[in-house]
């Protein structure tokens, strides 16, 4: 379960949009010009995921996004939560009443496919699939190639996130995108409750 959520944290940190984006692609544009603008950007999303000959397992969550580098996971059920900054983040679990905190350095992992956004040099290409769909690929000497294929709605904002890891295929569904001001970096940060078990992510 941990290796989950935490791969779910990195599907979604490719559309973060970076505060300075250069030449973004062009799949994630509209979003980040519409988060640059506004300042904070939430979805519902649905992360499923499956693998050859085993049934599908799906979870809800509301994302929010805010630059530069700011994500949270809040899921449906039990209270779970996940955020992620460029100087660390947390992970609430209360099934196992603990909380796991993420150095600056496990952060920015999960921020690696962050420069496919934010364009880093030429650290990625993009492919047109069809009419709403595109291929992203990182492409940075000696990384691992990293590919993920982005479908976007009528909105021109991401509806769709697919990728693939070892042999389990993840599906990000997103939906009801709306855009508000910032709450700022204490919006991303997480307590843990009294009685909870704190510990370093391993």
């Amino acid at each position: 379960m941990r290796r989950r959520l935490w791969l779910a944290a990195v599907a979604m940190m490719a559309l973060a949009p970076a505060a300075r984006a250069a030449t973004a692609p062009t799949s994630a544009r509209p979003l980040i010009d519409r988060m640059t603008k506004a300042g904070r950007a939430e979805a519902r999303v649905v992360l499923t995921v499956s693998s050859a000959g085993d049934s599908a397992s799906s979870r809800r969550a509301t994302l929010a996004l805010e630059p530069p580098d700011r994500l949270r996971l809040d899921y449906a059920v039990d209270g779970e939560r996940l955020t992620a900054r460029g100087d660390g983040g947390e992970w609430l679990q209360p099934e196992l009443r603990q909380m796991l905190t993420m150095s600056a350095a496990q952060a920015r992992q999960a921020a690696a496919l962050w420069d496919v956004v934010r364009s880093r040099g030429s650290s990625f290409t993009e492919r047109r699939l069809g009419t709403r769909r595109w291929r992203l690929t990182m492409t940075d000497p000696g990384a691992e190639s990293e590919s993920l294929v982005v479908t976007v709605g009528p909105d021109r904002l991401p509806s769709r996130i697919e990728t693939q890891v070892g042999d389990l295929h993840w599906t990000i569904r997103l939906s009801g995108w709306r855009f508000t001001a910032p709450q700022g970096r204490e919006g991303f940060v997480l307590h843990a409750p009294a009685g909870y078990e704190v510990m370093a992510m391993p």
